[in-house]
């Protein structure tokens, strides 16, 4: 698979990417397949995908955003063994 664009990469302190957020605005129209597809690389390459509506209602993006905290304190609670 060549280059693939995301909406937003969420990264952590030291710049390695924890996750992709795609918005499944109106470009994502009849696109299911090659959408599942781009998920599946990136969950292969260990990354977590969040996909939100266009325009996400507060409780899913607090969601994600509890998602990724926890990762992080994961994280930092590794390095530190």
């Amino acid at each position: 698979m060549r280059q693939k664009v995301a909406d937003f990469l969420v990264c952590r302190r030291d710049f390695t990417i924890a996750a992709v957020v795609e918005l499944d605005d109106r470009s994502h129209r009849n696109k299911h397949e090659q959408d599942k597809a781009r998920d599946e690389v990136c969950k292969q390459a260990g990354l977590l995908v969040f996909r939100l509506p266009a325009t996400p209602d507060n409780e899913p993006v607090q969601r994600m955003a509890e998602v990724l905290r926890r990762l992080d304190k994961q994280k930092l609670a590794e390095q530190s063994i």
